[in-house]
């Protein structure tokens, strides 16, 4: 049922309209926590979206996520992946070392929390490549609020007043912006 359900998304995100859509990656696992495996797809043309598929007690699979980019694809070799934690919660890596001065690598985390996937997480690290000591790293913890910036020269540790946001409101710069200087 997983296998078919992966092609007709491919074949579905293959006939529209030029450039097309390329499915990233896929994973089955029970992502809601019901024992029944579960179906996640990682699509898009010049972002990634995230498509989840949930299955019921009888394997039948059902559309419960759909996002918008959430995060860039990287560069041309630099495909983003997607994993899951040891807690069941969804990973989506994407990163940027080939292109340009400007290098970058992004982890989202993304978790079943009363009925919904929400952004549980997201580390950021970037560096320019021309300038010594450029580095910056950024960690939230959506679900606690904490979030910690790094640089060469500070660590600040900080508490969001938002709540872990629901996947479908948001977009891959209103993602950036959680680590916005």
């Amino acid at each position: 049922m997983i296998r078919t359900a992966l092609l007709v998304f491919a074949c579905a995100t293959t006939a529209q309209a030029q450039p097309s859509p390329q499915v990233f990656a896929s994973l089955a696992s029970d992502l809601d926590a019901d024992g029944d495996e579960d179906l996640a797809i990682l699509s898009g043309t010049y972002g990634a979206q995230l498509t989840v598929l949930l299955a019921d007690a009888d394997g039948n699979l059902s559309l419960a996520l759909q996002t918008p980019a959430l995060i860039g694809s990287g560069g041309p070799s630099e495909t983003p992946s997607l994993s899951v934690t040891q807690q069941g919660s969804l990973q989506i890596t994407s990163s940027n070392y080939g292109i340009g001065r400007r290098k970058w690598e992004a982890v989202l985390t993304i978790a079943f929390r009363k009925s919904n996937f929400v952004l549980a997480g997201l580390t950021w690290s970037e560096f320019d490549s021309l300038t010594q000591d450029s580095w910056r790293k950024c960690d939230i913890n959506l679900l606690t609020g904490v979030r910690i910036t790094e640089t060469v020269d500070e660590t600040v540790r900080q508490i969001l007043p938002e709540p872990a946001p629901q996947l479908d409101s948001l977009s891959e710069e209103s993602v950036w912006n959680f680590c916005a200087p």
